[in-house]
């Protein structure tokens, strides 16, 4: 079956900055139809910060226009004003922001002039989404009764993805003939309310309803072997695990190849591949957290596929029967994120691989007594892993 993968182009315009003539200044005016906001911080980063609060507020609620007021020092060029869309696009750990709004913005452009007679830069940002803010209130009233329905309260993590992975790919189709002037076949609205969506729309409504139920999720945008598209990952323990509900809807839950699967296996039973790359306009900050490195580092995906079975064994860290150099590798990787505060990136039976000094915690230790038990094995020698440890 061919699957043909829409995508929302996102168009960015150049920053401009116009000094107006002091005799013209007050001449500046803003429509009453557009929403105007003063940024109040003095310092650079504050103005900045608080300018990403009120346009993710702003986002959330489907404005079409806004204004934002803000001191000259916090916009001096484009890359200013993309990070306070940075800021705007953070994730909060709300369904209806982060991820939410940056795939349902169907288009933007902004526009900076500068005030010299206030002393001000002046933003003015219009929005095209692919809902509106009349179908975004539908799908939350319609979510609450999705809620009940599915009965999220008081089970384990692992449960509720199971269960809202399952409504996705039993109640959503995929258009014969996908339509592109259609719009909610992008948005989550399509896919819960007309039940009908492309893989964007599949994505952001999984990605609505596990952040809703305080899981951490994002949605992923890539390619297959032949077009453009989109998937999840979802924060389980200390790892991430890829998520394609498109590709699974219509089957059943014992028969899915998507869910819940490692960098490792994702596509095992699959005849196209998973790229994570990026889409058109790339210079947007729109697409900026998937244009470096920093993103898998932050949320770092699991080898394997989540498994509840313990198939790994103290020592090899990536299931292929050997305790090698490789091993080392990913503990010494896993080992510098954790000290920097990030998440390790293992799954349990990773974790439980990892510590081979039995002391609860991954460090350089279980590193070097797994080069060291690989030396050992260099030379000849054969006790098994566990055995060896015994000796040193």
């Amino acid at each position: 079956m061919k699957f043909r993968k829409l995508f929302t182009a996102v168009l960015l315009s150049l920053t401009v900055l116009i000094p107006l003539p002091a005799e013209n200044a007050a001449a500046f005016s803003v429509s009453d139809d557009i929403s105007f906001n003063e940024i109040m911080a003095a310092d650079t980063d504050s103005a900045k910060r608080e300018a990403g609060d009120i346009l993710r507020q702003k986002m959330a609620e489907r404005a079409d226009e806004l204004e934002l007021e803000i001191i000259p020092d916090a916009v001096k060029e484009k890359k200013d004003v993309n990070d306070i869309i940075n800021f705007a696009l953070e994730e909060t750990g709300i369904g209806t922001e982060g991820d939410y709004i940056r795939w349902s913005l169907s288009s933007y452009q902004y526009e900076a002039k500068t005030d010299r007679y206030r002393r001000k830069v002046i933003i003015h940002f219009s929005f095209t989404y692919n809902s509106s803010a009349e179908q975004e209130q539908i799908v939350t009233e319609k979510l609450s009764e999705v809620y009940a329905q599915l009965d999220l309260n008081n089970i384990s993590d692992l449960d509720k993805i199971s269960r809202i992975y399952e409504y996705i790919t039993s109640n959503v189709r995929y258009p014969d003939v996908p339509d592109e002037n259609n719009r909610t076949l992008f948005s989550a609205y399509g896919a819960l309310i007309n039940r009908e969506a492309v893989c964007q729309g599949y994505a952001l409504l999984l990605y609505r309803m596990l952040t809703d139920c305080g899981l951490q999720c994002r949605v992923v945008p890539g390619n297959t072997d032949l077009e453009n598209h989109a998937w999840n990952i979802v924060r389980i323990g200390e790892a991430f695990y890829y998520l394609d509900p498109t590709w699974d809807t219509g089957r059943s839950k014992s028969n899915y190849l998507f869910y819940l699967r490692g960098t490792s296996d994702f596509d095992s039973y699959s005849q196209q591949n998973h790229y994570t790359s990026l889409w058109e306009h790339e210079e947007s900050p729109v697409y900026s957290p998937f244009d470096s490195g920093e993103f898998y580092i932050d949320n770092p995906v699991s080898l394997t596929a989540y498994s509840r079975r313990k198939i790994f064994r103290l020592g090899d860290l990536n299931a292929d029967g050997k305790i090698d150099s490789s091993d080392a590798t990913i503990v010494l990787s896993s080992y510098a994120s954790v000290s920097v505060g990030k998440l390790s990136g293992l799954n349990e039976g990773q974790l439980f691989a990892a510590d081979t000094d039995g002391d609860g915690a991954v460090s350089s230790a279980d590193a070097t007594n797994i080069l060291s038990y690989y030396s050992y094995q260099s030379t000849g020698g054969n006790k098994a892993f566990d055995q060896y440890l015994k000796t040193r």
